[in-house]
């Protein structure tokens, strides 16, 4: 596994490519310069030849991982009696007038929205900031019908 050679050979393909990169985005943020005024012709460099230099390869020992066996473990059974659960069912109370200021759906508005929010499908929500104690005692707020009225039937629980 030529590990070294190749962490050299990417990272002098990585310098040339960044160094283009960067001239070219040098060269297209200058300024245009006048034309350049002639000179007379460089005189010939020879080729400059650099040493190849030798990276040998690493070889890197196996690792042996023994297996680990784990006790077993005895976990007996437990027997659980039979719970008998009745059927409860929860008696649906909707206030549609409620849905019908705020342009949504019966039923699509939890009691938490209605006390917290100052807005409700873009609609100012009349309930909003009004303190438990005062809104448990209004049959209507704004004229829309209070559903967390303590006197109405099935009215909302006000949330904590």
């Amino acid at each position: 596994m030529n590990v070294k050679k190749m962490a050299i050979t990417t990272t002098m393909a990585g310098a040339l490519g960044l160094g283009a990169l960067g001239l070219g985005a040098g060269l297209a943020q200058a300024v245009p310069q006048p034309p350049p005024i002639p000179v007379p012709g460089i005189p010939h460099v020879p080729d400059v030849n650099v040493p190849a230099v030798y990276v040998p390869d690493v070889n890197l020992p196996a690792v042996h991982v023994p297996d680990v066996n784990l006790p077993a473990v005895n976990v007996p059974d437990v027997n659980l009696p039979a719970v008998n659960v009745p059927d409860v069912t929860v008696p649906t109370v909707h206030f549609p007038e409620v849905d019908y200021y705020f342009n949504l759906p019966v039923g699509h508005i939890p009691p938490g929205q209605l006390k917290n929010s100052p807005f409700i499908n873009g609609v100012a929500n009349p309930f909003f900031n009004i303190p438990p104690g005062q809104l448990k005692k209004l049959p209507s707020v704004n004229g829309i019908v209070n559903p967390f009225f303590d006197k109405a039937p099935g009215h909302w629980v006000i949330p904590a």
